[in-house]
């Protein structure tokens, strides 16, 4: 009785500005199947890895144990518009989910520069085929263009995640390299508009 009273007090809460457990959401059918992971950047728009969404999704916040404490409909998938000399086909592995009904009491995480080799990041996602959400660390290990390479293992459902830096994301993880490194990229500006 009393875990069941302070877990809702405890879903009640509002997220923290700019860093909101919730702001990184778990993509799939509303039991959860499925799976990747995509992050809000404005009340109304959360960015995924465009493999992740080949068409509307649904965008499920708080995902823990088959639960999702609010989900949304994801609507209108766009793709940044990029300079024909860009040749890094990651980069366009990226996706802009208009989200018709904002998530109450979430926070958009706010977008900072992109790491520099050798820092540190966080990657915040929802692993396929596990309960809740698991963060990892990761050292960035080379930048070829707009690329980034990381250090750690990527596993599937993980694509779309953040790259987090001091509570900013930074970069979004779009695929995995081998069994022990990840790729990820720099953000498209013109999904953050």
């Amino acid at each position: 009785m009393i875990r069941a009273v302070l877990l809702l007090w405890l879903a009640a809460l509002p997220a923290a500005a700019g860093a909101g457990p919730d702001a990184v959401l778990k993509i799939g059918a509303r039991t959860g199947g499925g799976g990747c992971t995509a992050f809000l950047v404005a009340p109304h728009a959360a960015l995924t890895a465009a493999h992740c969404a080949r068409g509307p999704v649904t965008l499920l916040a708080g995902w823990h144990d088959g639960r999702a404490r609010q989900s949304r409909g994801g609507i209108d998938p766009r793709r940044p518009a990029l300079s024909p000399r860009i040749e890094n086909r990651y980069r366009t592995d990226q996706v802009r989910l208009t989200v018709p009904r904002a998530f109450a009491g979430v926070a958009p995480l706010r977008p900072g520069p992109a790491p520099a080799p050798g820092s540190r990041v966080e990657i915040p996602a929802y692993p396929r085929h596990e309960a809740g959400r698991r963060t990892i660390a990761c050292t960035v290990a080379a930048r070829p263009g707009s690329e980034i390479v990381l250090d750690c293992p990527a596993r599937s459902g993980m694509s779309g995640a953040p790259l987090l830096q001091g509570g900013r994301v930074v970069g979004i993880l779009t695929n995995r390299i081998g069994r022990d490194r990840a790729l990820a990229t720099e953000l498209a500006p013109d999904l953050l508009d």
